[in-house]
């Protein structure tokens, strides 16, 4: 069986892929260069699997889930075999059910199950995937990344959406000149001057569909003459005008089935055919349809341009027709589908369809589509007739399109609704809204500046509206910190400027006694500011949710207030927030905070799942990654080189983007870094650092104890004694048992005989109560290295075994090194850590991997890590088999 001309290698990949079980490939390349015609030819070469088509439409991109129904269209009679959550989750994304936005994993789960066949291939060709709505297409990933038994998925795409980016390709390219030439040939045969040929060929770029669009483009007079035009042009806007010209010559009637079916998303044949009876559009007008579409299980254009071609060439009077008669098959069926046709056939402004796209809006939101409940509400201000109304439709679908993670479009639909000059309510809306913009587009301490601008216009109108957006100005001040820079509120400022906010109501909100909390921290002091943040905080914990932009806040405060049991909860809290909402934006960097947190009270587990997690969702959605984990857990680790590399990025980065909170992270896991190595002279500038800005929350706590462990290490004891009474100030005031452990703890640095055993043990004792497992170790390690220098060999071994074994336990390589060493000098005899065992099967797998020549980059997207998780892998691998190199894996690894 012949294949398309000049791909014979595409083509033989393509037919071992979708005769074989379980794969996945994206073939890319631009429009026109035969990847729809690549992928037929190959499933023609294989007749024995099921295949599924789903082809994304420009048209569609805004309708949740749409992509997801065409796929699923033939096996919903399988519903009723899934468990309960997956059923629910499914039903709710196709909109068979109503509920709230389903978790995007359930509906993959669900899709997965109901499709896969045990005794045949089934093969998903996902073309155009460029186009599919966001949903579908990050459902479609998550199935991609572990496809189900069975199922081989072969996604075709123009440019491969970032969800995409992380699973193996094909590339399509151009043809080779020869095969353009031989393709050229069969399309137009006439006798043409060699020259004309030559400049079609090298203008077409080896484009097959610009090739033969040619015979489109000329006519037989143009070429008569063997020259064509001065010009040929393979662009979309030309090749979409050579439809446009095949398309009015058709007959009436068949013009007008092709628009139906432009304008219709879903490719519904039995809703086309009500539409066309409608119009008085029989099913003989397909006929002379046939080589632009085809309408049999689904409705389908033949080529990606014929579909915008066929809408945009048409009359507006023709385009409105075939969207009221789309309206009318549709009748109650289907609302939001509906209203969106009603609102396309409109002549003129009407309020009662406004408010029915409104009402859509909000149904389209509740299945998971921000973009989706966005184009509603600008095509409902759109139609809106009163200027105020329009302007606050105008607002929410700002704010919409701000939920979607689309600050600019965001910020255009305020510019809009601030020109119709509304009253002041609305206008104080569109300064938050725009403000809240900036925080995605500027630094954030140009934001709390803007922020703190629609404070003030909101206090005299909305005073918990203002109340909340003091609270935001001062989050986003406390985040810039102090690299924030140019002209910018700083957080005492912010502070100031919140203290005079109107009163709260009574019984205040939890929000209001945040903000009040904070205001007290920033203008009188961390003591005053403690018992009301933690009434704070109890508040919000009983209440049992917190909006999101207040759980980050939460958590940063529970860092702040020493208390251990606080901080698991709120980063727990905010991954559960971030997946009931749906947000998988900011899910990346809740579950990278998560894993930290999880890795400091040893569970190592966990945290390697949370990170994992965290770069899958950043691959498969191009959500922002997890920023500012990874040299934390380098430091954790004890990985000297990918450490101080991490942190050297992490730290530009952060001053970049002048972000002061994130950089003093940074700062501070560069100290943990250097003091579990023994670098101390390092580890107390980089403690310095991080612990400079009193104003921080959640960082400068910490930082002040490892300033102190530096600081006497580098015998600097006025250094430690200063960064002591300040520690002392925030712990006193806190109270909690980790806050005394810390305390005591750095208190025996500094001092010297009895008084420092009983500093050392009473920190032992609070830090047990206190939860955090690698402070727990750390203090049983130096008072192990107190005790031998001290000459007490026999007690120094119990503590140093002690911290041995919990750094081994939970990763924490360097420090664990170090307790070995110390072991050692006391005469112990040390049995080789676990961590230096034998590889685990993950490790071994990426070792055969890296053997086999993969790059760090091609191990991580076939592993759904980052190339920073596989770098710090294979440094354990390298060190765990004693060797240097990569070279030296195959001798290594020989063994199997």
């Amino acid at each position: 069986m012949t294949g398309p001309l000049g791909r014979e290698r595409e083509l033989q990949v393509l037919t071992g892929l979708v005769t074989g079980r379980g794969a996945v490939l994206v073939v890319r390349g631009e429009a026109g260069i035969g990847k729809t015609t690549l992928v037929e030819a190959a499933l023609a070469r294989a007749p024995g699997p099921r295949v599924i088509r789903v082809r994304g439409a420009e048209t569609e991109r805004e309708f949740a889930y749409a992509g997801l129904h065409q796929l699923v269209a033939s096996g919903t009679g399988r519903l009723a075999g899934l468990p309960d959550p997956q059923r629910s989750a499914l039903k709710r994304a196709l909109g068979f059910a109503d509920g709230p936005a389903p978790d995007p994993g359930l509906v993959a789960a669900g899709a997965g199950a109901v499709l896969a066949e045990q005794d045949r291939t089934t093969v998903w060709f996902l073309d155009n995937a460029q186009w599919l709505d966001h949903p579908s297409l990050h459902v479609l990933a998550t199935i991609a990344h572990r496809p189900p038994p069975g199922v081989v998925i072969v996604f075709a795409a123009r440019e491969v959406p970032a969800r995409l980016a992380a699973l193996p390709d094909l590339p399509v390219g151009p043809l080779a000149e020869e095969a353009a030439y031989a393709l050229l040939t069969t399309v137009l045969p006439q006798l043409l001057d060699q020259r004309v040929r030559r400049r079609m060929v090298a203008e077409a770029r080896g484009n097959p569909v610009a090739l033969a669009g040619l015979q489109l483009v000329f006519t037989h007079t143009d070429l008569s003459g063997g020259f064509g035009p001065a010009a040929v042009r393979p662009i979309v806007d030309q090749r979409e005008r050579a439809f446009a010209r095949r398309i009015r010559e058709l007959p009436w009637p068949t013009r007008r089935l092709l628009l139906l079916a432009a304008a219709e998303p879903t490719g519904d044949p039995a809703l086309l055919w009500r539409a066309a009876a409608i119009l008085g559009v029989d099913e003989s007008a397909a006929a002379a349809a046939a080589g632009l579409m085809t309408v049999d299980g689904v409705v389908r254009f033949h080529h990606p341009l014929a579909r915008p071609a066929t809408y945009h060439s048409a009359p507006l009077a023709g385009r409105r027709q075939v969207h009221h008669a789309l309206a009318a098959a549709l009748g109650k069926g289907d609302r939001d589908q509906r209203a969106w046709h009603r609102a396309q056939a409109a002549t003129g402004p009407s309020e009662e369809l406004a408010a029915e796209l409104e009402d859509s809006a909000g149904s389209a939101r509740a299945r998971g589509g921000a973009a989706a409940a966005a184009a509603f509400l600008a095509r409902a201000a759109d139609l809106t007739p009163d200027p105020a109304r329009r302007a606050d439709r105008l607002l929410t679908g700002a704010q919409a399109k701000l939920d979607a993670g689309e600050p600019a479009a965001a910020a255009r639909l305020v510019v809009l609704a601030r020109a119709l000059e509304p009253a002041r309510l609305p206008a104080a809306r569109a300064d938050l809204i725009f403000a809240k913009a900036r925080w995605f587009t500027e630094p954030a301490g140009e934001a709390a500046a803007a922020l703190v601008a629609a404070a003030d216009g909101l206090a005299g109108l909305d005073p918990g509206l203002a109340r909340e957006t003091y609270l935001e100005a001062l989050t986003a001040a406390i985040f810039a910190g102090d690299v924030a820079g140019g002209d910018t509120r700083p957080v005492r400022a912010v502070a100031l400027a919140a203290k005079g906010a109107p009163p709260s109501a009574q019984p205040p909100r939890p929000v209001d006694l945040l903000l009040h909390g904070l205001v007290v921290r920033f203008t009188d002091g961390y003591a005053a500011a403690v018992p009301l943040l933690r009434e704070a905080l109890g508040k919000f914990r009983a209440a049992g949710a917190a909006d999101i932009r207040w759980a980050w806040l939460c958590a940063n405060l529970a860092h702040d207030l020493f208390d251990c049991d606080g901080i698991v909860f709120w980063a727990a809290h905010q991954v559960e927030l971030l997946r009931a909402t749906g947000a998988l934006g900011l899910l990346p960097r809740a579950l990278g905070y998560l894993g930290h947190v999880q890795a400091s009270r040893g569970r190592m587990a966990e945290s390697a799942a949370s990170l994992a997690e965290a770069d899958a969702i950043t691959i498969a959605t191009g959500a922002p990654p997890r920023q500012f984990v990874e040299p934390f857990i380098a430091a954790f680790r004890g990985a000297e080189k990918p450490a101080v590399e991490l942190v050297r990025e992490a730290a530009e980065r952060a001053i970049r983007q002048r972000q002061g909170a994130a950089l003093r992270v940074v700062r501070f896991s560069e100290a943990l870094l250097h003091n579990g190595l023994g670098q101390y002279r390092a580890a107390l500038a980089a403690a310095r650092s991080a612990a400079e800005d009193d104003d921080d929350l959640g960082t400068v706590g910490v930082a002040l104890v490892e300033l102190v462990e530096a600081a006497v290490r580098c015998d600097e004891p006025e250094t430690a004694a200063d960064a002591l009474t300040r520690l002392v100030e925030r712990t006193e005031a806190s109270g909690t048992e980790f806050a005394r452990g810390v305390t005591d703890r750095s208190r025996a640095l500094v001092s010297a005989g009895a008084e420092a055993e009983a500093l050392y043990r009473s920190a032992l004792a609070h830090l047990a109560l206190g939860g955090d497992a690698l402070w727990l170790a750390r203090t049983h390690l130096i008072h192990g290295e107190w005790l031998r220098r001290g000459g007490r060999r026999i007690d120094a071994r119990t503590e140093l075994r002690l911290a041995a074994d919990l750094f081994t336990r939970i990763g924490a390589k360097a420090f664990a090194d170090r307790a070995h060493r110390e072991l050692l000098a006391t005469a112990e005899t040390v049995k080789p850590a676990e961590d230096e065992g034998p590889l685990t099967t993950h490790e071994a797998f990426i070792a055969r991997l890296a053997r086999d020549g993969l790059t760090n980059r091609e191990i991580a997207a076939r592993l759904v890590l980052s190339p920073r998780t596989v770098e710090w892998h294979l440094s354990k691998i390298f060190t765990k088999l004693g060797i240097t190199s990569r070279r030296q894996l195959r001798t290594a690894l020989s063994d199997g």
